[in-house]
């Protein structure tokens, strides 16, 4: 059998308890250039899914970065403190 398609690396990766493809599994378990890019393709993955919770908790902090920034003014310049 030739590689996997990038189609078929896909598939394995986003469904890895698919076993359903015999033939594919088969096929990964014997070729380490695709076990490779199942690889690569989870760690694509696994970086999206990090970007976007980063994404989230960014968005949730604003408002209390943005209260803690208005605070800060409030209480005007610090006073020079020589160490």
């Amino acid at each position: 059998m030739a590689c996997l398609s990038d189609e078929q690396i896909e598939a394995l990766a986003v469904n890895p308890d698919d076993r359903s493809r015999t033939d594919l599994w088969n096929h990964l378990e014997r070729c380490p250039k695709c076990r490779m890019r199942v690889k690569q393709v989870l760690a694509g993955t696994d970086l999206v899914r990090d970007i976007q919770e980063l994404r989230q908790r960014r968005e949730s902090l604003k408002p209390l970065l943005e209260g803690m920034d208005m605070q800060g003014r409030a209480a005007g310049p610090a006073p020079d403190n020589p160490v």
